[in-house]
C-alpha cells in the first residue's frame, strides 16, 4: 500500500504566488515542502500503529520507508512524496514470545494471548528463533520436516497482520494532518525562501 503526497493549488493562488517569485522558486518551495510533510505523516503514522501494536518504532519506520521524493525540477502538478507500506506479515518473533504449556504466548497489543500448537524454534541458517505451527494443508513458507517417526506435518511460520492493513486503517486521519502541516510548510518555506528575494 502506498500513501501519496502531494499538493493541490486553484488557478488563482497560483498566479498570485507566481507574482511574488519565480516559478522555479515556487517548485523548489513546494518540493520542500511536500518532502517534509512525508516525514512528518510516517511520523505520525508510526505514532498510531504504535498505539495498537507493541512494535518498536524502529521496525515501524523500516516498514514505511519514503520511496519517491519530489524533485525541484518537476512541474508543480508533477510533484509528489510516496510512503511505501510493507505488505509482509509481522514475525511473530518481534512480539517477545515465550514457549507456555499449550503453545507459543505473544505480547503483541499489550496484553499476552496464546497461540495454540505453536512452538518457538530457531531454523538452520536463521540470526534468530521463530513462532512456528505445523499445519494439515501445506501453504506456501512451510517446510516438510522428516523425524525419527517419518514424515511429519509441515510446520508454518507464523504472522501478525502487516504494517500495510493496520496502515490502511489510519490513512483517514492521516490526510487532514498533512494537508494543514502542508499549508504551515509552505507558507515558511515561501517566507524563507521568496522572501529572501
Amino acid at each position: 500500500m502506498t500513501f501519496k503526497v502531494e499538493a493541490k493549488f486553484n488557478t488563482a493562488d497560483l498566479n498570485l504566488w507566481l507574482n511574488s517569485t519565480s516559478k522555479k522558486t515556487l517548485q523548489k518551495i513546494v518540493a520542500r515542502s511536500i518532502n517534509r510533510i512525508a516525514i512528518t505523516v510516517r511520523k505520525e503514522a508510526q505514532q498510531k500503529i504504535r498505539q495498537k501494536i507493541r512494535l518498536p518504532a524502529k521496525e515501524i519506520r523500516d516498514a514505511l520507508p519514503i520511496r519517491k521524493k519530489a524533485n525541484v525540477s518537476q512541474s508543480i502538478e508533477s510533484q509528489e512524496t510516496t510512503i511505501h507500506a510493507s505488505a509482509q506479515g509481522i514475525s511473530l518473533s518481534k512480539f517477545v514470545p515465550r514457549q507456555v504449556t499449550h503453545g507459543a504466548s505473544v505480547n503483541i497489543t499489550g496484553k499476552r494471548q496464546v497461540i495454540r500448537s505453536a512452538f518457538i524454534a530457531r531454523m538452520p541458517n536463521a540470526s534468530h528463533a521463530s513462532v512456528f505451527r505445523r499445519v494439515k494443508v501445506r501453504l506456501p513458507g512451510t517446510a516438510l520436516h522428516r523425524g525419527k517417526k517419518g514424515s511429519e506435518l509441515p510446520i508454518e511460520k507464523q504472522s501478525y497482520k502487516s504494517i500495510a492493513s493496520i496502515f490502511s486503517a489510519i490513512t483517514d486521519q492521516l490526510t487532514p494532518i498533512a494537508e494543514t502541516r502542508f499549508n504551515e510548510e509552505f507558507a515558511r518555506n515561501f517566507k524563507h525562501l521568496a522572501g529572501s528575494r
